[in-house]
Formats: C-alpha cells, sequence, structure tokens
C-alpha cells in the first residue's frame, strides 16, 4: 500500500527515512498527510482504500500538538494546492496547557503550510472524563473562528460531533466504528465538500424538507429538534426558566438511553426530591429545573397508561406552580417502554396548550444492536410520525376551537366579537421541526415521503434564540 503509517515515538531520527518513502511514490494521485497522536492509528488504511488519495501517515502516541507537527515544515514540502494535510492533534494538551497555548500553536501551523490544504481535527469529547469536556469545547469554539478567518485553507474535521457508540468503552479513543465515520469524513472535506455531520446513523434524517437550524426554535410552541441532549443540557442548564424532563422508573436505575445523560449531568433523583406520587424535581443552584416522570416499578419492565398520564399531569401542575416557561424533553415513553406516538403528541399538546411553554422535544437516533427502539421504526420514520401526530392533535384544536367559534356565535353579544379563534394553519405554525444539520437534496429525495411538510419558523424569542445561538456557536 502507498500508505505509511509511523508509530515510533522517536520521530526525528525516522523523519528522514518517512519523508524520502513519501517523496519516493511518483503518482499523481493528490496526495493526504496525516499528523496525528494515537487517534490517527490505522486511519490511513481507511481513507486510502475508500479513496484516490495518496496516504501517508505520522503518528506519534501521547504527543502533544506542538510534538505533532514540529516537522511539518520538512514533511510537507513536496505537498501543493492540490494537496492536504491532516492534524489531528490537541487531546494530550487538554490537562497540561491553556487554550490561549493551544492556539498559538495552531497560528503557527498554519503560517507554515500555506502552501497546502489543511484539514483540522476538533477535539473529540473525553467520554472518560467528563469534567475536561468544557475545556474541549472552548477550544473547539475556538478553532472554528479561527477557521472561518482562514476560509478556503483550513476546514475542520469534526471529532468532537461523533456520538458516544462511536468510541471504546473506555472512552478516549474512537472504535472501529468511529474510525470508519471519521475515514469518511476526511475523504467528504478532501473532496472540497463541506462536512457537518453528526455521525453516519444521523445523516439521512437531518435532510428533512425545510428542516431549520436550531437558532429558529420557536417560542411558545412545540418543536422537534434532532440533536443530542447534552448538547441543549449544556446550552441551557443555567437558565431559571428552563425546565428538563425524561421518564425513569422508581428504582433510578437510569442506565439506558436518554437517561443515562440525566444522571451523568444531574445525576440520580433521591427519594426526598418527590414532589408528588409520579414526580421527582431537582434544582441546580442558579439554573434550570429537572423533572424526572416516574412511570413505572422496574427498569425493565413497562408503564401503564394511566402512571403515565398521572405523571404528565403533575409534571404540568409542577411546571405550573414554579411559573416556568421552556420544557426540554425527549420523547418521553415512546423510544423504549412502547408509548403510542398519538398518546405523547395528546400529553405534549395539553402540556403546551394549558402551560402556554415552548416545547423542544429532543430527539436522536440512538444505536441499540440488541433491543428494538421506537417500537421497531427508524429514526427518520420515527421523526415523520412524531410530527405528523403532534400536527393532527392541533389540528384537531383547531378544527374544535372554530367550531365552538360558530355555535357561540349565534347566540353572542357584542362583546364576545372581541374574541378571536386561531386558523388550523396558523395553530399548526406551533409545531416545527428543527436539526443542527442539513445534506444534500438527493438524500431528501430517497428518506422522506412527498407528504413530509415542515412550516417555517416565525416570532424568533430573542432569549431562546440567544442561548441556541451560543450553543451552534460551540458546535
Amino acid at each position: 500500500p502507498t500508505h505509511k503509517s509511523i508509530t515510533k515515538p522517536n520521530f526525528k531520527t525516522n523523519s528522514k527515512v518517512k519523508t524520502n518513502l513519501l517523496h519516493k511514490n511518483t503518482t499523481l494521485r493528490p496526495k493526504l498527510i496525516i499528523l496525528a497522536d494515537s487517534h490517527g492509528k490505522k486511519l490511513s488504511t481507511m481513507v486510502e482504500e475508500r479513496s484516490s488519495l495518496n496516504v501517508c501517515s505520522y503518528v506519534r502516541p501521547g504527543a502533544g500538538f506542538g510534538q505533532v507537527v514540529e516537522e511539518v515544515g520538512a514533511i510537507t514540502k513536496s505537498l501543493t494546492s492540490s494537496d492536504y494535510l491532516l492534524v489531528m492533534a490537541g487531546t494530550n494538551n487538554v490537562e497540561k496547557s491553556g487554550v490561549n497555548q493551544l492556539m498559538s500553536d495552531v497560528h503557527k501551523l498554519i503560517n507554515n503550510v500555506k502552501h497546502t490544504n489543511l484539514l483540522l481535527a476538533t477535539l473529540p469529547m473525553r467520554h472518560d472524563r467528563w469534567e475536561l469536556d468544557p475545556k474541549i469545547t472552548k477550544i473547539n469554539a475556538e478553532l472554528e473562528n479561527i477557521s472561518k478567518l482562514h476560509d478556503g485553507t483550513v476546514k475542520l474535521l469534526p471529532l468532537h460531533l461523533l456520538p458516544r457508540h462511536m468510541f471504546t468503552a473506555h472512552g478516549l479513543h474512537m472504535n472501529r466504528r468511529g474510525k470508519n465515520q471519521a475515514a469518511k469524513m476526511i475523504m467528504n472535506l478532501a473532496r472540497k465538500k463541506v462536512v457537518e455531520c453528526e455521525a453516519e446513523v444521523q445523516i439521512s434524517t437531518s435532510a428533512l424538507h425545510g428542516v431549520k437550524p436550531m437558532t429558529m426554535l420557536n417560542p411558545n410552541e412545540i418543536n422537534i429538534v434532532e440533536a443530542n441532549m447534552s448538547d441543549m443540557i449544556e446550552a441551557f442548564k443555567d437558565d431559571t426558566s428552563v425546565a428538563f424532563s425524561h421518564s425513569i422508573s422508581e428504582d433510578f436505575h437510569m442506565s439506558a438511553g436518554v437517561a443515562v445523560v440525566f444522571r451523568r449531568e444531574f445525576q440520580r433523583p433521591k427519594t426526598t426530591d418527590y414532589v408528588q406520587s409520579r414526580l421527582t424535581r431537582q434544582k441546580r443552584l442558579n439554573g434550570a429545573t429537572i423533572y424526572s416522570l416516574v412511570t413505572k416499578s422496574k427498569y425493565h419492565g413497562k408503564p401503564t397508561l394511566n402512571d403515565y398520564n398521572t405523571a404528565f399531569t403533575q409534571l404540568r401542575q409542577d411546571f405550573k406552580k414554579e411559573q416556568l416557561k421552556t420544557l426540554i424533553c425527549s420523547p418521553m415513553g415512546c423510544v423504549r417502554d412502547e408509548i403510542e406516538l398519538e398518546h405523547f403528541a395528546c400529553s405534549i399538546k395539553e402540556f403546551q396548550q394549558n402551560t402556554g411553554a415552548t416545547v423542544g422535544i429532543i430527539c436522536y437516533d440512538e444505536p441499540s444492536p440488541r433491543r428494538q427502539l421506537r417500537k421497531g421504526l427508524s429514526h427518520s420514520d420515527f421523526l415523520r410520525r412524531l410530527k405528523i401526530e403532534i400536527d393532527k392533535q392541533v389540528t384537531e384544536e383547531a378544527t374544535t376551537s372554530q367550531q365552538v367559534s360558530s355555535d357561540s356565535s349565534d347566540s353572542s353579544n357584542s362583546n364576545n366579537n372581541k374574541n378571536t379563534v386561531e386558523t388550523a394553519s396558523e395553530l399548526l405554525s406551533r409545531t416545527t421541526i428543527l436539526a443542527e444539520l442539513e445534506t444534500s437534496s438527493s438524500t431528501l429525495e430517497s428518506s422522506l415521503s412527498p407528504e413530509t411538510n415542515i412550516n417555517s419558523a416565525s416570532n424568533i424569542g430573542p432569549n431562546f434564540l440567544s442561548k441556541t445561538n451560543q450553543l451552534t456557536k460551540q458546535v
């Protein structure tokens, strides 16, 4: 093969040999040189097998950013404007170096490789060290700003968007599935396509027609958002007007799905957190409220509709009592507990109508090779069905309201003329579906049926918009 993967730590003693190996390859194929820490192991093979690129990699496990790129001038002197340099480094700097020092090294790198195209990997999230994620998020935001300043010559490889299941059990390194996804992302970047993919399994669902970015989340409406719950929590956890909610069992097991995210971010609720028989409430200091709907006794069981309805009613009552404004929730009970989408849609519509809250239903493509999720629906079908069911509930509300208005108009006095009734189209606009990502129209045509229409967003709330803008900038 044409790729040369070097993993020896003594970089200087091998540099001449490695450079000569690259120069001896006289093929006219575009070149890709990979400079990486341990995240780059075996990546060159995967890229070369899938592309026409001539790939050469220099891997230094345990090295910091400066060590990885210290001989970049000599290594890349043969590259041209048709070639690419990929740098995957910085993970080993997070604990030891400041953000400013790392950014200084990045600027030096950019100045040294202006003769070619630079692909700069963002830092993947540390699934083994959650406490480092805020610093990683800040570093990645700085990398995004740098990329915008050098538009055209510096592009980002967004490794921070890879989900948890694409990493090893330990949580630091990508597993084979993650490496395969990274290889595809590299290929797309090398083809000069801007890659904004969260994960392979989520690409098709982000092609929904008319999908708006997350910054278009509409206030006082029901919004379906395709995103990771942990990102939403990070964006809104310090907002005292926001509540997060999900469903759990009485044993507080919280070992699968979105419950794991809630357990990690907020810890398990305590028995003292019960505010009603089927509802617990936790509160961050000067921050958001966290609700857990206790819908079943054991984590491996299923809720009864009576317990589910009771929990939803108690959520609505306490939400109003606490004078909260925004609810960010999972599609509670619909992924693992086999609650019908129609029933959830009816419950969440009644909640929004009764409270006037802004509602964000957070969905993401959760892999589960051993268990059937969403009652067998694919993620894209689940999103489409959820949108249809909520639209149906809103349409029924509009029809009922219009009928009541018509019946009462015959006998109403002049004061009744002051009342207004929303039309069906106006009420339908209260349901908006959003996503962080968009893909090509070809993906759209293959993944969605013609009847799926997404309403445009309007009347954006400034407070909510500013927070979602912050989240978008972080991503």
